[in-house]
């Protein structure tokens, strides 16, 4: 009996650890790119307590493997909670790579990592030359002004795109505000302090594009 007990205990410990933590999704932009381009990782994380705040961090390339991670500091509060990370990957020389992402979490208020289990994901691309004519891929949205003091446009190219749902996200991934589009141009005044953000380009939860913007002054 004491054993069954112990088996029990160890499949419903290892059953919320499986739950602990998700990686749901890691997406890209741009989705081709060439030894030239910044690659920027869109990492979305799923938790069980909130707040989840939390901090990407770019560990470094070896070889072809890419490798960052992410801690976040759970709360005691149990409800889902949703946070993004956002890693830039500086150009890399042509080839085939693997980006690996660590998910840590601890526990408030110190928020010691390890606590909870890790969870990993990761995402294979491939980085061509610049050979050839122009851009093996290219935007499907424009930002005017950029850089703004806050107000500008998003376009974009083709009308294919029109109900898109735009993302705008804060240098450590989390999301600041979403709109979504009926046509293929929309005016938005964000009202947000100077510095670098993220916007997303989203259609039927498929990421199709990602760009940095930059509000240079206060309103």
């Amino acid at each position: 009996m004491k054993l069954k007990s112990l088996l029990l205990l160890l499949g419903l410990t290892s059953a919320f650890a499986t739950n602990a933590q998700t990686i749901t999704s890691i997406t890209y932009s741009p989705l081709n790119p060439s030894s030239t381009d910044s690659i920027t990782f869109l990492i979305q994380c799923d938790f069980p307590y909130t707040a989840c705040e939390g901090t990407g961090y770019y560990n470094g390339v070896s070889g072809n493997q890419i490798s960052a991670g992410g801690l976040h500091c759970m709360g005691s509060f149990a409800a889902l909670c949703t946070d993004h990370d956002t890693i830039v990957v500086p150009p890399q020389p042509d080839g085939a790579y693997s980006f690996i992402f660590v998910l840590v979490t601890g526990q408030q208020p110190l928020c010691v990592p390890g606590i909870l289990p890790l969870a990993v994901d990761s995402v294979n691309f491939t980085v061509s030359g610049t050979s050839g004519i122009g851009k093996i891929q290219e935007r499907i949205s424009v930002i005017s002004p950029n850089p703004s003091e806050g107000s500008f446009s998003i376009t974009l190219k083709d009308e294919q795109f029109s109900g898109s749902l735009l993302k705008i996200f804060s240098p450590l991934g989390t999301l600041l505000k979403s709109v979504e589009m009926n046509s293929n141009r929309v005016n938005l005044n964000t009202e947000l302090a100077a510095g670098s953000y993220f916007l997303t380009v989203e259609k039927n939860n498929v990421v199709l594009d990602i760009q940095r913007f930059v509000i240079i002054s206060d309103k």
